[in-house]
This record gives C-alpha cells, structure tokens and sequence, in this order.
C-alpha cells in the first residue's frame, strides 16, 4: 500500500488554504496563501536559490503559525516556523536528514515528524517548540516509520510503518532472457555498477545505514566496502582502472571519492572531489568517470540551474562548467569521443562532443534519443554502440529495456514487462566489460502496516 498526500491544509477557521506551488515561472516551490472568500493568492516564503524548495505547509491548531519543509536537497531537509500571514522563519529541526511527513501535536506545543535517526531510517519523533528544548524518539525500528498524522480530539497519533524490499537483477543483452535475481536481502540493495574486472559495487541499507557494498560477477562473496556512521550513500562509479570509487554522500550532498586495493573490498576514508566547503548550499550528485579516469563528471546546481561538471582527478584545478542548457546524469562514451547526459522535463537523451568542452561549446550539442513517452531520466547508460535504456509502458505496474543503435538508429527490446510497483521502482543500468550483460535494480516487495498510539 502506498499514500501519496497532496501538499496543501486548510486553516482551522476555513478561510484560507496553504499550499506549495512554483508559479508562475520560479526555480523551486515555495508556500503560498489562498483567500478563499477572494480568490486572492499570497506568496509567504521565498527559499534560496540553490534550494529546492518548500514543502508541505500545516496550520498550527490555533491557526496562528504554518510548520513547512524546506528542501536543500535529496535527503537533506530542515523544518520550519512561520506566522500564518507569512513572515520571519524560525527553524526548528537541523537540515542534514530526511524528512518524510510532519504534523502538530494534538497539544500543539510539538512537532511530530518523520525524520532520520543516527542512521538512514525514518523513525518518529516530537521536536517540542520551546527553544532549546531536545527532540524525543517515539518510535524508530526496522522499517521506515513515515507519513505521521493526529487526531486532536482523541490525542492520538498514527503512522505508516513502511518496508521495501529492492534486488538487483542481471539480464542478457544478446536475447530477451528472463532477468535473473544476481544481489539480493530483505533490504534495499540498489544503483549497481559494473568494475572492468567484473565485479559489482552497489549501495545497501542492510546493515541499518545506507553503504557501499562490492560482490563478485556472479553476485557471491557480497562485502561491505564502507563503514561510515549516519552517513546516506549512493550510486557508486568505478575508475576504469578500478583502483577508485567516486559516489554520493547524500547527507553531505558531495561526491566523495575513496581509493580501494586491486581486486578486493578494502577501501581507504573517502576524500571530497571537488573543494567545496560543507556549508555551500548547492549540490552535487550522478558521478561519473572519463574514460581515461583522468577527470569525473557530475550535476550541480552551483549556478542556480542544474548543469553539468567536470572535475580533474586527482584535483589539481577547479571544476569546469561543460553544459549551459541544463544537465544531468552525465556518461561519457567508452570511446571517450561524446559525453551524454538528460535534461530535466525533455524526455530525452543529449551529447556533446568532447572535444568542444573546454570552450564550453554547448550549442553544438543534439539530442540523440527521444523525446520519447516515459522514458527515464535515471534510468540508462552507453555502451560501445547502443544506448540501454528503461521506458515505462502504458500499465504503470510494468516497463521495458530497450537498446537504441548509435549507428543504425534501430530499436530492439532487451526485456519486457519488468513487473515495477510504481514508476520509479527501476532504474540505473550498467553494463558488463564483456557487453553480455547487464545489471539493474527494482523494488519486489514493499508494504505498510497502520501504527497508532495515544500521545501523552
């Protein structure tokens, strides 16, 4: 069971809605105010531009105040106080977890909120208003404890207790094979990424936090490759020589590169890629090596637009900005002649010749696959001669593998009707050196159970 919220409430007295919009032409949603008697729609919030946004505004029981989330990034949320009119805010939580609903108190003195504990998984807990005073756990356990909501009358809250369970699955890119289950748990085990030697880095949240694990070809012999605590970590990328591995620190929203021994799991402290400082309040995320690992691509939003970077390894010099159009999800070509990479909201696939970087000669870049219905923004990768990709089907609860010909302009099917819960339930693709298979994840199994209790 899934529940999805619309980010609106209404005013106790039911003269007004609070709601998160982006309008008319703004870079991230902000809380705005609508009169109902008037029609009349007021602006209350004002993010910074680097943020993503603010979420979810809830009227205080008494009407005077609105608690909202503001987004600095994926995973990376701080809750905050304003009076109902608008004005100064005050925050309330810090801005390094999740946070995955929130709601007043039935005394209205609190906040109850779905957040991160020391870990990666969502427990519920009540952050009381009064400055200075500590937030107190209500309930954290193995799954994630999400979507918090309060019956005033009764005193009584309740929760979603969420479990997920995601593999990773390997299929043959030379006939439509059924997919084989390769890494599997009864957690989360996705964003898998292919060595050259073969062997298989992907992220975990096994062992209570999200971490880099490294398994062999055939799926055997899975060994935790990081041990960092309360860290959220994601998409791990091999250098070609295997000798690193550049991923994402999602509580940090950096991308950190760690040096590992030839052919094993040890694996030295992670080093940040680029020199930005903790506290700057852009992003950086969807790394990716050069071909000749001499340098790692990557998205941020330093410029208040989501573009494409390249960072030299080591880091000798600065990042060089290489799209001025937008970009993400960088991968360059085996062949190192063309970096490819989506653009938010086109439904499409881009490159750029490599050699037009340094001049930042963006105009010359085309898009080479789409734009095309359901294609996944996340959810493809380049091989020597074809790009591999998810596409979602008309049935919402299935999507298929395609490979595109780079040189005949030919589609052909690689799987069909992957079984997905929701759209997102799939994505990430690597390939294997040899190009006989590929490997991707989806979530096979997730449900949650009603939690209630009296709040005293």
């Amino acid at each position: 069971m899934r529940i999805c919220r619309l980010p609106f409430d209404g005013s106790p007295d039911g003269s007004h809605l609070v709601f998160s919009d982006c309008w008319p032409d703004c870079p991230h949603s902000a809380i705005y105010s609508l009169d109902l008697a008037t029609s009349h729609r007021q602006r209350l919030t004002d993010p910074p531009i680097f943020y993503r946004g603010d979420w979810d505004p809830r009227y205080s029981t008494d009407g005077k105040q609105i608690a909202f989330k503001r987004a600095a990034g994926y995973w990376r949320d701080t809750l905050y106080l304003m009076p109902s009119a608008g004005g100064p805010v005050r925050a309330v939580t810090g801005n390094s977890k999740s946070i995955h609903g929130h709601v007043w108190a039935p005394d209205g003195n609190a906040l109850i909120v779905s957040t991160q504990g020391s870990g990666t998984i969502h427990g519920i807990w009540r952050y009381p208003l009064e400055p200075g005073s500590r937030p107190q756990r209500i309930s954290e356990g193995v799954g994630d404890a999400i979507d918090p909501t309060s019956a005033r009358r009764l005193n009584r809250i309740a929760w979603l207790d969420q479990i997920e369970d995601s593999n990773i699955y390997r299929i043959s890119l030379q006939d439509e094979a059924a997919p084989l289950k390769l890494i599997a748990s009864t957690r989360r085990d996705v964003a898998p990424n292919y060595a050259s030697d073969g062997r298989i880095a992907f992220t975990s949240d096994r062992s209570g936090t999200w971490q880099i694990w490294i398994a062999s070809p055939d799926g055997s012999q899975q060994q935790r490759a990081t041990n960092l605590s309360g860290a959220n970590l994601k998409r791990p990328r091999w250098s070609p020589d295997t000798r690193y591995i550049a991923f994402e620190r999602m509580d940090l929203h950096r991308i950190v590169v760690m040096k590992c021994e030839a052919g094993t799991a040890n694996c030295g402290p992670p080093v940040p890629l680029t020199a930005a400082g903790g506290s700057d309040p852009y992003s950086e995320e969807y790394a990716w090596w050069s071909a000749d690992g001499a340098a790692v691509y990557f998205a941020s939003n330093r410029t208040g637009t989501e573009e494409i970077w390249k960072q030299p390894w080591p880091p000798v010099s600065p990042a060089v900005q290489i799209t001025r159009h937008g970009g993400s999800w960088p991968v360059e070509s085996p062949d190192g002649r063309w970096l490819y990479y989506a653009k938010t909201g086109t439904n499409g696939i881009w490159r750029l010749s490599v050699k037009d970087e340094e001049g930042g000669a963006s105009s010359s870049e085309e898009m080479v696959l789409g734009p095309l219905e359901g294609l996944y923004q996340n959810g493809w990768t380049v091989t020597h001669d074809e790009v591999l990709f998810v596409i979602r089907n008309p049935n919402p609860h299935t999507s298929d593998i395609r490979a595109y010909g780079l040189r005949t302009g030919k589609l052909r099917n690689v799987a069909s009707r992957i079984p997905v819960e929701i759209p997102l339930d799939i994505t990430e693709i690597s390939v294997s050196p040899d190009g006989r298979w590929g490997v991707y994840w989806q979530i096979d199994r997730s449900g949650c159970n009603i939690m209630v209790a009296d709040f005293k």
